[in-house]
């Protein structure tokens, strides 16, 4: 049988070479599955360059921050004002955007050199708005979404780094309204100040009905209790801190702030939800190149330089973000959370590119949440990069991102069967699905639910 194989494997290697798709041989064959579709491709590409310039800086790896990026990839528009009208661009027909002033939600802070905050080029300062995307045909009563950036918890708002146009999908494809909310950015707050102010947030959102605040006259609060479903999104790190609001209702002490209000569930893009930063893919997935045809292998935006340096410095991040918290506190650091508390978890969805570093921290927590009673939905995808879903329109390609729009599409599916009060299927472990471009132009995953009938 070895002997075969090796036969075949001769054969093949002969035939390549024939053909001219050797090593050295210039231009691959395009075969007709294999490998990245042209529109992923050229993502792949413009997000590396984002993350890794062309110049002596393109030699050096990214450590810690995710503030390599000029995001000139990312879906337009990047940067709105919030206090000036909507931009004339299509990605918000069909929503309307409301400001809330710092207090409102969330309280009013500011970002300096003196304070440390890194995120000082943002225009808006004081900090401390929220925005609020209500979609054109959201009924009153509609289940509401609170969503969390990312940015490491050094950067981003609601209205920078591509954030404005992400949320304004999501309003819309969901056909509920969510509320943004700028968050005490560290090292000005820490983990128990954000997610305090994500407590309070919920609560907001559960007391008042957003539709009102298109409306004149001083909106009505409601109580909490009596609220439709209340979801949480968030992506990166705030896809980790999203799940700290979730693991923190599930504990012993509640979500602080939220008082009566209740999460029912949760997706999370690309999160950072190991703060030790140790699990296997931080290795097995460092950036590599498969030549001829230059194809990016591994994660693209974080990848690049010594394992060792990347998870010091990731912790040092997260140290930074924590506080006095130790990088093991069981909330703060969902991955460290009992199964106890994971018992009562509510139902949260994963999305996280095959091949990212935080692969593994996202498989291993969804297992062990599955395992302990939760119910869990694990949706990996193959060939995408950190944060994907804001890249869904091509990076300027004029081809979207098939599985950047499997992700908004499952993620509707989720949320809707549990507005709905539907049961997940799966019991005692993920509901997985495997997403793969295959054959090209196709999800293979795209139709798949985790719903009874």
């Amino acid at each position: 049988m070895n002997r075969l194989w090796i036969g075949l494997g001769r054969l093949v290697s002969l035939g390549l070479l024939i053909l001219g798709a050797g090593p050295g041989a210039g231009e691959p064959i395009a075969l007709p599955n294999v490998g990245p579709s042209p529109s992923t491709f050229a993502c792949q590409v413009a997000v590396q360059n984002d993350y890794y310039p062309p110049g002596p800086a393109s030699q050096r790896p990214l450590l810690g921050l995710e503030v390599g990026a000029t995001e000139s990839s990312l879906d337009p528009p990047v940067f709105i004002d919030p206090y000036l009208p909507l931009p004339d661009d299509a990605v918000f027909d069909g929503v309307e955007r409301v400001t809330l002033e710092p207090g409102v939600v969330t309280p009013e802070w500011s970002c300096s050199t003196e304070d440390g905050c890194y995120d000082t080029d943002n225009p808006v300062n004081p900090r401390g708005t929220a925005l609020l995307w209500i979609p054109d045909s959201a009924p009153r009563g509609a289940p509401r979404v609170l969503f969390l950036h990312g940015g490491s918890w050094y950067t981003g708002s609601p209205w920078s780094s591509g954030y404005a146009p992400f949320v304004a999908k999501l309003a819309k494809r969901l056909n509920m309204p969510v509320l943004s909310i700028d968050y005490t950015l560290s090292p000005v707050g820490h983990y128990r100040q954000i997610l305090r102010q994500v407590g309070r947030a919920t609560r907001f959102l559960a007391q008042y009905e957003p539709l009102d605040f298109l409306e004149a006259g001083e909106p009505e609060r409601r109580p909490a209790k009596r609220s439709p479903p209340l979801f949480i999104i968030g992506d990166s790190s705030g896809g980790g801190t999203a799940l700290s609001a979730l693991v923190a209702q599930a504990s012993p002490w509640g979500l602080p702030g939220a008082g009566h209000a209740k999460l029912s569930g949760g997706v999370l893009f690309s999160p950072w939800i190991n703060l030790r930063s140790n699990s296997p893919t931080y290795l097995s997935n460092l950036y590599t190149v498969h030549s001829p045809g230059l194809y990016p292998l591994g994660d693209i935006a974080f990848g690049r330089g010594f394992v060792e340096t990347i998870v010091f410095e990731y912790q040092q991040n997260a140290q930074v973000y924590l506080g006095q918290a130790s990088l093991d506190n069981r909330t703060a650091n969902p991955f460290n959370a009992p199964e106890r508390w994971l018992r009562r978890l509510p139902p949260v969805a994963l999305h996280v590119g095959q091949p990212e570093l935080l692969l593994s921290d996202a498989a291993i927590f969804a297992q062990k949440a599955a395992s302990s009673g939760a119910a869990v939905e694990f949706h990996q995808y193959d060939g995408m990069w950190h944060d994907f879903p804001m890249y869904e329109e091509g990076c300027g390609s004029g081809e979207p991102v098939i599985l950047a729009q499997s992700a908004y599409w499952a993620s509707r599916h989720f949320l809707r069967g549990l507005a709905q009060g539907r049961t997940l299927s799966c019991e005692g472990t993920p509901c997985f699905y495997g997403h793969y471009e295959y054959p090209k132009g196709h999800d293979t995953a795209r139709e798949a639910s985790s719903f009874e009938d």
